[in-house]
């Protein structure tokens, strides 16, 4: 559609994220023990930042996907990025995905992912973690992945269309 880079998080560290985890004693779903959120994570979303950086650096558009929750709630977090990505002569577009646990749940369970195992295991403690309104403190897009709503390419394209116009 773009010829733009598309690097996803999981693509890019899953076997690493995996294989650190469990050399820390922890388990492939880990995604809620100190272990990956101090020691795991962070490196995880650096290896996709540094990613990013790489590309824009040779002159690559990028799409990054991961759920940025944590930084996404972090207007400190914008602002150095953004900052970050037009010293290398680029421009940041937010775009968040919204969806309602209901929508949430169908996807992770077709998905059949080990790392989602947890997750499942443990919905109702998981989603009431989730603010399902949350929406980040930067100017942005959103989204929504609900059955109501237009279908993703739609959006996805109407997005794409906006973003290159």
């Amino acid at each position: 559609m773009t010829g733009w880079a598309m690097l996803d998080k999981d693509t890019i560290t899953r076997s690493v994220v995996d294989t650190a985890l469990t050399q820390l004693g922890s388990t492939v779903s880990d995604r809620e023990s100190p272990i990956y959120l101090d020691l795991v994570r962070p490196a995880e979303y650096e290896c996709l930042a540094a990613a990013v950086r790489e590309n824009v650096g040779c002159g690559v558009s990028v799409i990054a996907t991961a759920p940025y929750i944590k930084e996404f709630g972090s207007e400190a977090w914008f602002r150095r990025t953004s900052v970050e990505l037009d010293t290398l002569g680029a421009d940041m577009e937010v775009v968040w995905i919204r969806c309602q646990p209901d929508s949430m749940h169908s996807y992770i369970t077709r998905r059949g992912a080990a790392r989602d195992s947890w997750k499942l295991a443990h919905w109702d403690e998981y989603v009431s973690g989730i603010d399902t309104a949350f929406e980040p403190p930067w100017q942005h897009t959103i989204i929504t992945n609900d059955p109501e709503s237009p279908p993703l390419r739609e959006q996805a394209e109407a997005l794409i269309k906006a973003l290159v116009d």
